[in-house]
């Protein structure tokens, strides 16, 4: 399968960035910092909790002071979302490796043994026509930023990142159809969102991976 190399080598990035996130985490303060502005100034506090009690000391005059707390907040919170995606990937990458394609190919052609070769082939290898028509046909599609579609997918679409690679490698391999960031005109705004599916109910749904969900109106 495709995916699983893929899973394979993000799970290798993470699990680098976790181990360089940890490292440098242990070389820093672990005191937490707050800051507040009174009557137009800034103020930073570092604090800390020991024995069950809570310390606080001004560091406002203190800037190397200010960027190593700063440095350790950051470090954490990006570590807190590592580790939640390498959690994501050990509990679906046993399911990706489970299911071999070729396979399950392989087995499905043996169950259909006393029909005719060339209508099995036919089935199982190309997509119903009106699929085909839907994806295939002419549409308004996101002409911003052509030079960021540099990943192409194994049907010759290209795509922006390698997530995006492997959605659409993943809705291939189950026969979902879509179109990539066709247009939608949604409150009075044109959109692009990543995927437009069509459901085999002929209903059609938004997958916009991680795009733009800083803006309330976007993700409404």
């Amino acid at each position: 399968m495709i995916i699983t190399p893929e899973i394979t080598r993000m799970e290798s990035i993470l699990k680098e960035m976790q181990k360089s996130d940890t490292m440098e985490l242990q070389a820093l303060p672990e005191d937490l910092l707050h800051w507040h502005i009174k009557r137009g100034a800034r103020h930073a506090y570092a604090v800390s909790f020991r024995n069950g009690k809570r310390t606080r000391i001004d560091i406002t005059r203190k800037p190397q002071e200010i960027i190593k707390l700063l440095r350790a907040d950051y470090l954490r919170a990006e570590l807190s979302h590592v580790e939640a995606a390498l959690d994501t990937l050990h509990s679906n990458k046993q399911a990706f490796s489970d299911w071999d394609r070729s396979m399950f190919f392989a087995q499905k052609i043996k169950e259909y043994d006393g029909l005719d070769p060339k209508l099995i082939e036919q089935a199982l290898t190309h997509r119903s026509e009106a699929v085909d028509d839907w994806s295939q046909a002419p549409y308004k599609r996101s002409d911003l930023h052509p030079e960021g579609l540099i990943h192409i997918t194994s049907r010759g679409l290209r795509v922006r990142s390698k997530n995006e690679l492997l959605i659409a490698e993943k809705l291939y391999e189950n026969g979902i159809s879509f179109r990539y960031e066709q247009e939608l005109m949604a409150d009075g705004r044109i959109l692009y969102p990543d995927f437009t599916i069509k459901k085999r109910s002929g209903a059609i749904c938004y997958w916009e991976h991680f795009g733009m969900m800083h803006d309330e109106r976007y993700r409404e």
